[in-house]
């Protein structure tokens, strides 16, 4: 059954998830601050080519530190608006805690609770569900964000050139940035047809816009 923990124990028990992470750890936390020791863990993940995940709210890194997370090969960062949980997982195990991860210590008064996969497998995959749920928002995000700023480069490419077409590189010139793993297609590249569209990878949906919707975006489910 779920196990409770105190201040000693979520300390501990996040400190023993993370090494025994073997094929997967995912991070999910409202700040994102990086610790001495988070550092070093990530690193020797890293190294051992351990798929990462980190779900994060706001980003306080330093630019320097910014750098040096997102050179780890194994890392994935996904921003997610609103993300006020602290809960983290490997392959077999599970901790939802009010500690914060970048200062995992003894200082506050803390509690949490730890699952095990293999003593409850309904509740760890209810879990990892939500988890790849928030993960999924955060990349949809990205793909609406590179379709409404697609919509505006092209706009913008039109009031220089309106009997001209578009393709990336003109709207990159332009302004258009393509996050990674967006996928961004141009359907229709002339201004009277404009159709574009846009999704991640790891997301669920596919948004579209163009001249037919004036602008506004539109999303139907993603393959």
């Amino acid at each position: 059954m779920a196990k409770f923990l105190d201040t000693t124990g979520c300390s501990y028990h996040f400190q023993q998830l993370v090494n025994n992470a073997n094929e997967k750890l995912i991070l999910l936390t409202p700040l994102l601050k990086i610790s001495g020791e988070i550092r070093q863990s990530l690193e020797d993940k890293d190294r051992l080519r351990i798929d990462i995940r980190i779900i994060h709210g706001k980003n306080e890194l330093q630019q320097k530190e910014d750098d040096w997370l997102r050179s780890l090969q194994s890392v994935r960062l996904n921003f997610c608006e609103n993300l006020h949980v602290r809960c983290c997982l490997n392959e077999n195990e599970a901790i939802i805690t009010s500690m914060n991860f970048y200062e995992f210590s003894q200082v506050n008064h803390e509690m949490g609770m730890y699952v095990s996969r293999t003593e409850e497998p309904e509740l760890y995959q209810d879990i990892y569900d939500e988890t790849m749920k928030l993960a999924r928002v955060s990349n949809n995000r990205l793909a609406k964000f590179v379709i409404r700023n697609a919509y505006t480069a092209a706009m913008a490419f039109f009031c220089e050139n309106p009997y001209g077409s578009i393709d990336v590189n003109k709207l990159e010139s332009v302004g258009l940035l393509i996050s990674e793993g967006v996928k961004f297609t141009i359907v229709q590249p002339d201004q009277h047809n404009l159709l574009m569209t846009a999704s991640h990878v790891n997301g669920d949906k596919i948004y579209s816009t163009g001249r037919k919707e004036n602008g506004n975006i539109t999303s139907e489910p993603g393959t």
